[in-house]
């Protein structure tokens, strides 16, 4: 209301309306606070006359998403603890600044990796040593790829029993609960190998009587065992890996 009056005509009053508009009460939170990097948030916010929404997810100035949609989401790439802040506006222009110190945590993932020595070798010397790399874990789990597993920290030493491509993984886990994981292939081959005596007694007492190579890696339906005389005369021979020589020639010593 305004009322003027100069002393000698009447005072004369007008009056004009100002409508004042309520601030949005908003609150914010987040579905899930924390999480392993890269992590992402699902924000909501709660308002009563909020109509679109300005969120900055480190509160660093810079406005991240602006629309009308209450629940974004965003990804933070890095470890940290992150705060947040949201402006929200109503239909009549007016806003409201929420912020959230420390709303989302992104916990750091260690680095799982190892090399393998040698990575490619024979069943005869099938020992693989396993140098460690991982940084960051404190749990870990060992697949050789045979079905057997470790969880020993650091360097480690696998002998595998049949020849084959594996497939080894280390995973390795830290104290949040964040998991990396590292594969590699070694290479088992097939290999043989042969010893033949150069001496034997078959004289009936159980020790040594029968000649016949050994070995490991030898196929037993490509065999073929022949001993000759040392003119060349052919004295004995056999497809059967498991039927030695036992001294004679047809019958006699």
């Amino acid at each position: 209301y305004v009322t003027v009056n100069d002393g000698c005509s009447l005072p004369y009053t007008d009056s004009t309306q100002i409508t004042i508009d309520n601030n949005p009460v908003a609150f914010l939170n987040v579905v899930d606070s924390n999480g392993c990097a890269p992590f992402t948030a699902q924000f909501i916010v709660n308002s009563d006359i909020g109509t679109s929404y300005a969120f900055d997810y480190n509160c660093d100035g810079v406005v991240d998403y602006s629309g009308a949609t209450a629940n974004p989401t965003t990804t933070y790439p890095n470890p940290g603890l992150y705060n947040v802040c949201v402006t929200v506006t109503s239909a009549a222009g007016c806003s409201t600044l929420v912020t959230a110190p420390g709303l989302v945590e992104v916990y750091p993932v260690p680095v799982a990796g190892f090399t393998a020595t040698p990575s490619t070798t024979t069943i005869l010397n099938p020992d693989i040593n396993f140098t460690d790399l991982s940084t960051g874990g404190n749990i870990y789990d060992w697949d050789f790829g045979d079905g057997d597993s470790s969880n020993t920290s650091g360097d480690i030493t696998h002998v595998y029993t049949d020849t084959g491509s594996y497939t080894v993984s280390l995973s390795v886990t830290n104290q949040f609960g964040c998991v990396d994981e590292f594969i590699l292939i070694v290479d088992i081959l097939a290999d043989f190998a042969i010893y033949v005596p150069n001496a034997f007694t078959p004289n009936g007492d159980g020790i040594n009587d029968d000649f016949f190579p050994q070995g490991v890696g030898i196929d037993p339906n490509n065999f073929q065992f022949m001993v000759f005389n040392r003119w060349g005369e052919l004295i004995y021979e056999t497809e059967n890996i498991y039927k030695p020589w036992d001294g004679t020639h047809k019958g006699q010593m």
